[in-house]
């Protein structure tokens, strides 16, 4: 078990802060769900404690790529259970019939603003072949983790076929009234091998030939790569990663002609160490990047001036 300590410095030296965890364990699921990016930058959540074969699951999110990201929540210690429990929500998410799904992702939207882009999204993720199990991402999270949690996760990851984040969260007192939030990540995911496709770019680029889609895609796929991000594909979309977490998301370009490419600049932030207000220097201030309006040879610019930025 991880114990962490935290101090404050002051002009008098250093005070130990106190960690407060009775009221994070209070607050964890609704704090996760008002902000996801406790857990992970780029996430929007769509269920809270949504039925399902196994249970109740705390929190169902989606990712700009349409992957599904299971949240389970221990206000507690994580414990190799609440793996298996986590395992579990995945495969019902995985395999709910889609009229269901859409049910309950629905009644959580239902008067809550969501933008077209990740409403179409939403179809499209919810919509599958027949036969054909959805993509599912797990996050675990709570104030600790159980000896042998970490060997467990790396088990399971190590196939390529899932990927499980444990994030461990604390609250601290510094003082009048005050409080900081402190996070710790655990990502097997990143150390074991990446999650395997069911395509390969070059698929995603004919078909975005087809659409076509394929110059402006195949340009940016070029500079990506030469800056050495990683490329994942998936069905109509292709997203860059950082090449040392390939479940992350920094951009992600689609072969549709009338799907905006989706910028994270959080993604950028967090992951290179650079400041929100500077990927949009590079890369400009919107999230969503209209492929067919905007003046692509400048992106190409913007990017490998970021991606070398974030190497000095």
């Amino acid at each position: 078990m991880t114990h962490v300590g935290v101090w404050h410095i002051t002009a008098d030296g250093l005070d130990r802060l106190s960690a407060c965890g009775v009221e994070l364990e209070q607050q964890l699921e609704n704090w996760i769900e008002q902000n996801p990016s406790l857990v992970r930058g780029d996430l929007t959540i769509v269920g809270k404690q949504l039925q399902t074969g196994a249970g109740p699951l705390d929190l169902l999110a989606i990712d700009p790529q349409g992957r599904w990201v299971v949240i389970e929540i221990k206000r507690g210690t994580l414990r190799r259970e609440t793996i298996a429990q986590a395992v579990d929500y995945a495969s019902c998410i995985s395999c709910m019939p889609a009229d269901e799904l859409r049910r309950n992702v629905n009644e959580y939207l239902d008067g809550r603003s969501i933008d077209k882009a990740t409403r179409e999204l939403l179809e499209d993720a919810i919509d599958k072949e027949e036969g054909e199990a959805r993509a599912v991402d797990i996050i675990v999270t709570g104030t600790r983790r159980h000896a042998g949690l970490d060997r467990m996760v790396d088990f399971l990851t190590s196939g390529g076929t899932l990927a499980i984040t444990t994030v461990t969260l604390d609250v601290y007192e510094v003082g009048q009234g005050q409080r900081v939030l402190l996070r710790e990540l655990t990502e097997a995911d990143t150390a074991s091998q990446p999650i395997k496709p069911s395509l390969t770019a070059e698929q995603v680029l004919s078909q975005a030939d087809k659409l076509g889609t394929g110059d402006i895609c195949r340009a940016i796929h070029k500079v990506a790569v030469s800056a050495g991000l990683h490329p994942r594909p998936y069905k109509r979309s292709i997203m860059y990663t950082p090449p040392q977490n390939r479940s992350r998301c920094l951009f992600t370009v689609w072969a549709k002609r009338d799907h905006p490419a989706l910028i994270s600049k959080i993604g950028f932030s967090e992951f290179f160490g650079i400041r929100e207000d500077e990927v949009e220097q590079h890369l400009g201030a919107v999230d969503n990047w209209d492929l067919h309006t905007a003046d692509v040879g400048r992106f190409e610019k913007g990017l490998q001036s970021l991606i070398e930025k974030a190497e000095q």
